[in-house]
């Protein structure tokens, strides 16, 4: 795990913890999030001095020439500029992306999971890792380890980024209203009806008033 980075209180966007998603294109499923980070967050610069760093040694004196091509490519990496991802619904940045650094990371198996106590959950008791992963919504704050690595195979080069470890760390406001909204006081109360009264014996029941 030399490779691992931990980053500490950042923003989740669309994470897929709870349950795996699977991608339209290639059809993998996959537990995956994207993770907003400033730009000058202590742990993105150790994220992007290991990417450096085992770019190198796989590329070694090549490194310059393929990491170009990587980084004019936002699809062979998994890292990018926050404003630079639009919603092509709105036409707008993403919320909370702009000015932010944006990390997207994904594991084919459930990542590890920790409590408000940094107690590991047992991912094979599948109620409780539920209930612990159900507290990680859009925009809330986490702790992260990741994991980057090298791609280079039949689909070409890039760097690629583990869901190793998450931990929900802080409230934030939600993106896209994923967190329950406020509904107290939209419902009154509900009346009660009276106990129907009972139709004497030889009298219809419609004739009551």
């Amino acid at each position: 795990m030399s490779d691992a980075i931990v980053l500490n209180k950042v923003r989740i966007a669309f994470p897929h913890i709870k349950e795996p998603q699977t991608a339209k294109e290639s059809g993998r499923i996959m537990y995956n999030a994207v993770f907003i980070v400033a730009p000058d967050d202590a742990g993105y610069t150790q994220f992007m001095q290991k990417v450096g760093e085992i770019a190198l040694a796989k590329w070694k004196e090549k490194t310059p020439d393929v990491m170009n091509i990587i980084n004019t490519d936002a699809t062979k990496r998994c890292y990018a500029d926050g404003n630079t991802k639009i919603n092509q619904t709105t036409f707008k940045v993403y919320d909370g992306y702009a000015g932010n650094v944006v990390i997207s990371a994904n594991n084919k198996n459930a990542p590890q999971l920790f409590d408000a106590n940094g107690k590991q959950v047992d991912p094979n008791n599948t109620m409780t890792y539920k209930e612990e992963a159900g507290k990680i919504y859009r925009g809330c704050y986490v702790n992260v380890v990741l994991k980057p690595w090298v791609q280079q195979n039949v689909h070409g080069v890039g760097i690629r980024c583990d869901l190793v470890a998450i931990q929900f760390a802080a409230d934030g406001e939600s993106f896209g209203g994923s967190a329950e909204p406020d509904l107290s006081g939209v419902f009154g109360a509900v009346a009660v009806p009276a106990a129907p009264v009972a139709a004497p014996a030889g009298l219809p029941a419609f004739m009551l008033s």
